[in-house]
């Protein structure tokens, strides 16, 4: 049972959570409460206005009810889904992602999103936590 587990993190992790920031009493509380702390977070990270935090949650709402579908599917399938399947699908829900916040985030904000994104994607596989002071982004830590 521990590859539907993996998936879920894994697809989770697709939520753009920015785990590194973080509180430990949000990280134990329930996905309602996880989600709006991410969306508190982005909101002070990207200093998103009232109208694009909106925006925002709709897409993250969005996206989280693509994964939970998503899930579903793979669940009712009988067959676990290879690593291959996992990927792709984190990739393309990444993208779509992507897509729908570009339309309402000005370009430096999109950019940090994208950042965050990356960085928390990372903390997901093992990767042991930021990068020291003076690495690249995205760059694993030493």
């Amino acid at each position: 049972m521990r590859l539907p587990k993996m998936m879920l993190a894994i697809m989770l992790a697709g939520l753009g959570a920015v785990a590194y920031a973080q509180s430990p009493s949000s990280s134990a509380a329930g996905p309602s409460a996880r989600m709006n702390q991410h969306l508190s977070d982005l909101t002070t990270l990207l200093d998103l206005t009232e109208s694009q935090r909106l925006q925002m949650q709709q897409a993250l709402e969005a996206q989280h009810e693509k994964m939970q579908a998503q899930f579903q599917q793979f669940r009712s399938s009988g067959q676990p889904p290879t690593p291959a399947q996992m990927k792709a699908t984190h990739q393309q829900m990444q993208q779509e992602l992507l897509a729908s916040v570009k339309p309402f985030l000005s370009e430096s904000q999109f950019n940090k999103f994208q950042l965050l994104t990356q960085r928390q994607h990372h903390g997901w596989h093992g990767h042991r936590g930021p990068p020291p002071a003076g690495a690249a982004p995205g760059a694993p830590a030493q």
